[in-house]
């Protein structure tokens, strides 16, 4: 029976949903294309991808069936549940008063664990009660808000934030109910293509602006000190895009790319190429974890993207850094890019096809220099 892509996505958002409320699982493509066979499943998962519903899970490889996806907030909103829906709402504006008050009382404080927030909830509301469960699901939904300035999830499973740091912006949300609803909202699919006409494709990629006009460009906010991220970007086999098919076909791939970083970014930064096969995108007043999940976005709409000529599967690999991090560090605009160039070679060099917000981790500087030895192995051969 033929069902509607509003249809097919509501129930792939239900199946991810219930698995992880459930069992806090993942839910693995290989399922998704079983349960609901004779179905373009594969085109559907990628559009949840795209507009950030579904987020793959970390430890799982991108480039077999085996991938395994876990949901975002807003997988909770349009799942076809509405008990599910309220009950995450409920959880996750439960966890943004907590966060408020959290930060008022100790806004120095470098990082919290959830028996903080529960403690703190038992505290500040001994007439309600929330189960462990209910604020672990509003804390896991509250990393899609940009309230944490940081946190860690429980790997390899992904499914409960461990560690947090309550963020800046917690304090800017005037009503925990109105932003989720107005975020909710703004995950909604539209009617119009995300994508550009091909004409308007080819335009601007020989018409963006270059890595000096990106300098330039990031001069005023930084000497002002406004908050300013740095999405940097390099394509996964696009050399073999050229050396195989041609510049003519490599020509294609790149507007095909420029294309999905368009749509992932919806014009809220500009676009630049500092490179062949790199681009920036500067993004006023995003903090990282914003920063990271435009970034994310653009991740996952060129990997939606068909291997090319049937043969050959470009990725991205992407660094994402702040300027407020270190604030008079990045007051230098030259800084702030190489910061977010070696965030992008820990991607690229770690596994590829993945984002990485500066300074990485000294495990994945390890795990950095690991792998350009074997390329200069593999090169010397």
């Amino acid at each position: 029976m033929a069902i509607t892509t509003e249809q097919l996505e509501t129930g792939i958002l239900s199946e991810v949903v219930t698995r992880f409320v459930d069992h806090k699982k993942s839910t693995s493509k290989r399922s998704l294309l079983i349960t609901f066979d004779g179905h373009p499943a594969w085109q559907a998962i990628g559009s949840l991808l795209i507009r950030n519903s579904l987020r793959r899970q970390t430890q799982t490889n991108p480039s077999t069936e085996d991938e395994a996806y876990l949901p975002n907030a807003s997988a909770f909103q349009f799942c076809g549940n509405m008990g599910v829906r309220d009950a995450a709402r409920a959880a996750a504006t439960t966890v943004f008063h907590a966060l408020k008050k959290m930060y008022k009382a100790d806004p120095k404080k470098e990082g919290f664990v959830l028996e903080d927030l529960k403690r703190h909830v038992e505290e500040k509301y001994p007439t309600r009660m929330y189960d462990r469960s209910t604020l672990a699901l509003g804390l896991y939904l509250a990393k899609d808000f940009g309230v944490l300035q940081g946190y860690r999830l429980n790997a390899p499973d992904d499914t409960e934030v461990t560690w947090f740091q309550v963020g800046d912006s917690t304090m800017s949300m005037p009503d925990p109910e109105t932003e989720w609803d107005r975020t909710m909202a703004q995950h909604r699919p539209s009617e119009a293509t995300l994508s550009l006409d091909v004409d308007d494709i080819k335009n601007d990629l020989n018409s963006l602006p270059n890595h000096e006009a990106l300098l330039t460009d990031l001069v005023a906010p930084l000497r002002d000190k406004q908050l300013v991220s740095v999405a940097y970007i390099d394509l996964d086999n696009f050399k073999h895009v050229n050396d195989e098919h041609g510049h003519l076909e490599g020509n294609k791939c790149l507007e095909a790319v420029v294309g999905c970083i368009s749509g992932a970014v919806s014009r809220k930064g500009r676009l630049y190429r500092v490179g062949g096969d790199e681009f920036c995108i500067l993004l006023r007043n995003f903090s990282s974890p914003e920063a990271a999940a435009t970034a994310e976005r653009v991740r996952a709409s060129v990997d939606a993207l068909e291997p090319f000529n049937g043969t050959t599967k470009v990725t991205t690999s992407i660094g994402v850094a702040a300027s407020d991090f270190d604030v008079e560090r990045f007051a230098d605009p030259a800084l702030l890019v190489k910061a977010a160039d070696e965030a992008m070679y820990v991607s690229k060099y770690t596994k590829k096809n993945r984002v990485t917000v500066w300074p990485p981790s000294d495990a994945d500087r390890q795990l950095e220099r690991e792998g350009r030895e074997r390329a200069k192995n593999d090169q010397t051969r």
